[in-house]
C-alpha cells in the first residue's frame, strides 16, 4: 500500500510550499510539533483574530484516492485544529490549518498593514474550487496585491468579495449582505445555460465576454517574441509531419444532444455528403484520451460546434482544435470576429451558401495540400500555447479591485446590468435551421448571401470568392470595394458590372473591419438605447395603466347611474308610447271597421246601379245588391218587377249574383 505524503515548509511568515508524492508503509514518519501563529483579517472597521497552525511536515493518508482515517496529528492535536481542506483559508494565497474555534472578533481597530481583503468563493467551479480553476487557466504568477483566499462562509460578513459561479445552483443565497461587499459572477457557460438571479444582484463579472469587468477567455493567442522559448514555436516541419499523418476529413466529439444552436442538423447533413466522423455519448460512441489525440491528428478538420451560438462564446472546442493542427470548423464568423480570433484560422460555416458547398470546399481543401497549409499561417505569429502576454489572472485583478475599493477617492462602485449584459437575447437559438440550412440552401439553389431569399440566375452577381448577391443588397458596399462575407478585396469603379470584379485592392479590408467595428459600435449604442427606452416605457405603461383603471373605475360609477335614470325615463316614456299606441290601434281598428262598412255599402250600391235587363233592345235598370229572376209563364220577372212576354227573348247585364226559379206556366 502507498500513502500520499503532503509536506508543507515554514518560512516564518505562512506555509510557503506543499509537496505531493507517495511513501512506502514501511517508512518512518516523524511529526514535528506545530507553531501556532495569530494573524488579523479584516472585518469592516475592526479585525478577526485568527489562530493557524504552521507545520514543517504533516500527513494525511490515502488508500486508492480515498481519505482514509484520521490525519496523523500528535494525539494531542487531534481533537484541537480540524482540516478545512484546500482553499479553506489562505494566507498570501497558501493553505494553513484554523483553530476551533477559529475566528474572534475583537474591539481593535485593524492594522492596515496586516489588512489584506477577504475574497470568499460562495460555491464550487463545478467540481473543483474556483481558485484552483484559476491556477489551472494561468498558472502561479505572481500578484502584486495580497488577498485572504477562502471558501468558509463564516467570513461572508467580513469578507470584501464574494464570488458566485453562475452555472451551479446558488441556493442559499447571503442573508444579509455588506453594503461595501462587491458581489462577482463568475461563468464560462453562455446565458442559455446559467441559472436565474436578480437583475441588481452582481457588482462585477468575470466571465468569456470581452466587455466584462474582468475578461476570462477559454483561452487565447499569445504573441511570438525574444522571450519566447524555441518549444514553444512551431516549426514547418512539425506542421508538415502532422498534415501528412491526416487521412480521413472530418471528425467531431460531441456529449450535449439536442443544443440550442441546432448543431446536430448541420451534422447530419454533412454526412450525407462527406466523410464525417462522430464520437461521444450522443452517437453511443465514446472514445477515452488516447482515442481522442488518435483521431485528432488523423483528421483535417474539427466539427467545432458550440451548443449555443452568443456573443464571444469561443470554448474549448475551438481551442483543442487549434492547439492539435486541426483546422476547426465553426458555425457563426461573426462570433469569431467579435472575440478577436484572427481570420484565416478556421472556416465558418456560414461563409457557405448551401451544404453542398461547404462540403466541396473540405473536399477541395483535402486534396489541396498548399491551400491547406494555408490554415496554420498563424503558427508564424502566435506560440504553441498561451503564455499570459503579461495579464494578470482574474484572482489577482479582483484583489487589485479589493484593494481599491478601500480608496473610495480612488474606486467607482458599479453594477452589472443582467437584463443587458446577460439576457439570452444574445444567443441565437436554432441558429442552424434559420441561419443555415434554409430550403433554399438545403436544395443548392442560389440564395443572396446578405438576404438568404432566392435569387434567379440571370438576376445575382457573383464576386471571385463566390458568393452571390441581388443586385441591390450588394450596392451598398460597393463604396466598401470589398466582399460583405469574406471580406475579399475587390475593386469597383464605372457602372454596375455585368461579371465578377477582375482585380482587387488589397488595402480595401482594413477598411471595411474599420467601418464594421464602428458599425458594431453604433448598434451596441442603440442596443443600449432601446433598452433604456423599453424599461421607461414599461413604467410609463404601468403608471398610465393604473391612472386609467382609476378613471375608468370612476366613470363606470358615474355611468352606472346615469344609466340607472335614463333607464327609468325610458320605461316611463316606453309606458306611455305604448298607452298611446294601443289608443291609436283602437282607434284605427274603429275607423278600420267603418271604412269596410262603407266599402260594402258602396260595393253594393255601385253593384246595384249595374244591374240591367235588356228586352227587345231596351235595357231595365234593376235595383238591389243581385238579380232573382223568375219565370211565369211567357212573363219575366225580376226583383218583383215583371215584364210581359218576355221571358223568351231577354239577356241579363249584372256585377252580383243572378239567381234563377222558375215560378210555373
Amino acid at each position: 500500500m502507498a500513502v500520499e505524503l503532503l509536506i508543507a515548509h515554514d518560512d516564518g511568515d505562512s506555509v510557503r510550499q506543499i509537496m505531493r508524492f507517495e511513501i512506502g508503509t514501511d517508512n518512518d514518519f516523524t511529526v514535528n510539533m506545530p507553531k501556532v501563529k495569530r494573524i488579523r483579517l479584516p472585518c469592516g472597521s475592526y479585525a478577526l483574530e485568527v489562530e493557524i497552525v504552521l507545520l514543517e511536515h504533516y500527513y494525511l493518508i490515502k488508500m486508492n484516492g480515498t481519505e482514509m482515517g484520521q490525519k496523523l496529528w500528535p494525539k494531542e492535536w487531534w481533537n484541537k485544529f480540524q482540516w478545512h481542506g484546500v482553499n479553506s483559508v489562505k494566507v498570501q494565497g497558501q493553505l494553513t490549518l484554523v483553530e476551533k474555534p477559529s475566528v474572534k472578533q475583537i474591539g481593535q481597530k485593524s492594522d492596515s498593514s496586516n489588512d489584506r481583503p477577504i475574497i470568499l468563493a460562495w460555491n464550487k467551479f463545478f467540481r473543483e474550487s474556483i481558485f484552483e480553476f484559476d491556477k489551472l487557466l494561468f498558472g502561479n504568477k505572481n500578484c502584486s496585491f495580497q488577498c485572504v483566499y477562502t471558501e468558509d462562509k463564516k467570513f461572508q460578513s467580513c469578507a470584501s468579495v464574494v464570488i458566485f459561479h453562475l452555472a451551479l445552483n446558488l441556493a442559499p443565497l447571503p442573508q444579509h449582505r455588506n453594503a461595501e461587499q462587491l458581489y462577482v459572477l463568475v461563468s464560462h457557460e453562455n446565458p442559455l445555460l446559467g441559472r436565474s438571479v436578480p437583475t441588481n444582484f452582481f457588482n462585477i463579472s468575470i466571465t468569456y465576454r470581452t466587455d466584462s469587468t474582468i475578461f476570462m477567455p477559454y483561452d487565447a493567442l499569445s504573441l511570438i517574441n525574444a522571450q519566447t522559448m524555441p518549444q514553444q514555436i512551431w516549426s514547418e516541419a512539425e506542421i508538415r509531419e502532422r498534415v501528412a499523418r491526416k487521412k480521413r476529413l472530418v471528425v467531431q466529439f460531441v456529449s450535449n444532444c439536442g443544443a440550442n444552436s441546432g448543431r446536430d442538423r448541420l451534422t447530419a447533413e454533412l454526412q450525407k455528403l462527406i466523410e464525417f466522423d462522430v464520437f461521444g455519448s450522443c452517437n453511443n460512441k465514446l472514445c477515452d484520451d488516447k482515442c481522442y489525440q488518435s483521431e485528432q491528428e488523423s483528421h483535417f478538420f474539427y466539427a467545432a460546434f458550440e451548443n449555443s451560438v452568443c456573443t464571444d462564446y469561443v470554448t474549448e472546442k475551438f481551442w483543442m482544435a487549434l492547439r492539435n493542427l486541426i483546422v476547426p470548423i465553426v458555425l457563426s464568423r461573426k462570433v469569431m470576429e467579435k472575440a478577436g480570433i484572427p481570420n484565416g484560422t478556421f472556416i465558418a460555416a456560414d461563409d457557405f451558401d448551401n451544404v453542398q458547398a461547404l462540403a466541396d470546399h473540405l473536399k477541395a481543401l483535402q486534396m489541396d495540400k498548399d491551400k491547406y497549409m494555408g490554415y496554420f499561417n498563424w503558427t508564424k505569429t502566435y506560440q504553441k500555447y498561451r503564455s499570459g502576454d503579461g495579464i494578470q489572472p482574474p484572482l489577482c485583478q479582483l484583489c487589485e479591485i479589493a484593494h481599491q475599493q478601500r480608496q473610495k477617492d480612488k474606486f467607482k462602485p458599479y453594477t452589472v446590468q443582467l437584463d443587458t449584459f446577460w439576457d439570452k437575447w444574445q444567443c441565437k437559438k436554432n441558429f442552424v435551421q434559420e441561419e443555415l440550412i434554409s430550403e433554399n440552401m438545403a436544395l443548392g439553389n442560389h440564395v443572396c448571401s446578405i438576404c438568404h431569399h432566392a435569387i434567379g440566375y440571370y438576376n445575382n452577381n457573383t464576386l471571385p470568392c463566390g458568393h452571390v448577391f441581388h443586385p441591390q443588397c450588394l450596392a451598398p458596399w460597393l463604396p466598401y470595394n470589398a466582399c460583405p462575407m469574406c471580406r475579399t478585396p475587390i475593386h469597383y469603379s464605372g457602372p454596375w458590372p455585368n461579371q465578377p470584379w477582375p482585380n482587387s485592392w488589397p488595402n480595401v479590408h482594413n477598411i471595411v473591419q474599420h467601418h464594421l467595428t464602428n458599425a458594431h459600435g453604433v448598434v451596441q449604442q442603440h442596443l443600449a438605447s432601446a433598452q433604456r427606452l423599453q424599461s421607461d416605457a414599461m413604467a410609463n405603461a404601468q403608471r398610465v395603466q393604473t391612472e386609467a383603471m382609476a378613471q375608468a373605475h370612476a366613470a363606470s360609477r358615474r355611468i352606472s347611474e346615469e344609466a340607472r335614470a335614463s333607464a327609468q325615463r325610458v320605461r316611463t316614456e316606453a309606458r306611455a308610447q305604448a298607452r298611446a299606441a294601443r289608443r291609436m290601434s283602437q282607434e284605427a281598428q274603429a275607423n278600420a271597421r267603418q271604412q269596410s262598412h262603407g266599402a260594402e255599402n258602396r260595393a253594393q250600391y255601385r253593384q246595384s246601379q249595374n244591374n240591367w235587363v235588356v228586352i227587345d233592345g231596351v235595357r231595365h235598370q234593376i235595383d238591389g245588391p243581385e238579380m232573382n229572376v223568375q219565370f211565369e209563364g211567357n212573363d219575366l220577372i225580376v226583383n218583383g218587377q215583371r215584364f210581359a212576354n218576355a221571358a223568351r227573348n231577354y239577356s241579363i247585364i249584372s256585377e252580383g249574383n243572378v239567381n234563377y226559379s222558375n215560378i210555373g206556366k
